[in-house]
């Protein structure tokens, strides 16, 4: 297939899901032809391979939207708002730091850099917005790793797996990786320093969701050589905490909801 091929292949393809409402959530066969003007031996093709990639769903005659395109939707949606509520608190903690600043999320056993501030001085070379690093190599992942609910089967994942060596300071002993992230669980917070990229340590604290569980993590990172860290500590967990409540404020009215996220981000 050529690329004029494939462009044309994604436009029909567009016009099938564009053709589905609000107030249209299941189609047939023959409204979808009526509604995107394709030949009807085309729309089936496509509405059949659609079905196939989980991006429609068949039900009898009538087609409707996936449940993978669904949760794309709502996971776009997700990552919006929580980008919104938390870069005015990176902001301010990059202004007070002058370190790179990241807001993470977890992607299988990596992580994704959701949001990025850095300046001339600490931009890591190995980052970039929606970039993915290895979740047991950097201070985000390992505060996954440490806090989430589902640490405990992430570790037995890894261990499978295996870990693999980014530097040559990086852990890759499921012993000691537990022995790291036993010791953050005490102070809620994550250090490492050179496991990701060496030169460069990083400081990371837990974000809470609404069900009390980590939905994302905020760290900062710097050169190896800055030795304010006992100062930066306090800074990212109060980050984070703040991200937290802001969050919970905005998902629930309800009082006593947001008493356990302040007592949960206290932690």
């Amino acid at each position: 297939m050529d690329a004029g091929e494939t462009k044309s292949v994604l436009a029909k393809t567009k016009q099938i899901l564009m053709a589905f409402d609000e107030s249209d959530l299941h189609l047939t066969l023959s409204e979808i032809v009526g509604r995107t003007g394709l030949p009807k031996s085309s729309a089936h093709r496509l509405c059949s391979q659609l079905v196939d990639l989980d991006l429609l769903k068949r039900d009898r005659n009538k087609y409707e939207l996936g449940r993978s395109l669904l949760d794309i939707g709502t996971q776009v949606r997700a990552y919006r708002h929580l980008r919104a509520i938390a870069e005015p608190h990176l902001f301010e903690l990059y202004a007070r730091t002058q370190a790179g600043v990241h807001l993470t999320i977890r992607d299988g056993l990596k992580v994704r850099y959701l949001s990025r501030i850095v300046g001339a001085t600490n931009n890591h070379p190995f980052t970039s917005v929606w970039g993915e690093r290895p979740i047991h190599s950097t201070a985000s992942g390992k505060a996954f790793l440490a806090f989430s609910k589902d640490g405990p089967a992430l570790l037995r994942e890894l261990e499978k797996k295996g870990m693999e060596a980014i530097t040559r300071r990086t852990i890759t002993s499921i012993l000691d990786l537990k022995k790291s992230i036993n010791s953050s669980k005490n102070f809620g917070y994550v250090y490492e320093e050179g496991e990701s990229a060496i030169g460069w340590k990083a400081l990371a604290a837990p974000v809470w969701g609404a069900s009390k569980e980590v939905i994302a993590t905020v760290s900062i990172s710097m050169k190896i050589e800055r030795s304010d860290i006992a100062d930066l500590v306090p800074m990212i967990k109060n980050v984070a905490r703040d991200i937290s409540l802001d969050l919970a404020r905005q998902s629930s009215s309800d009082t006593n909801t947001t008493r356990s996220f302040e007592a949960e981000a206290r932690r």
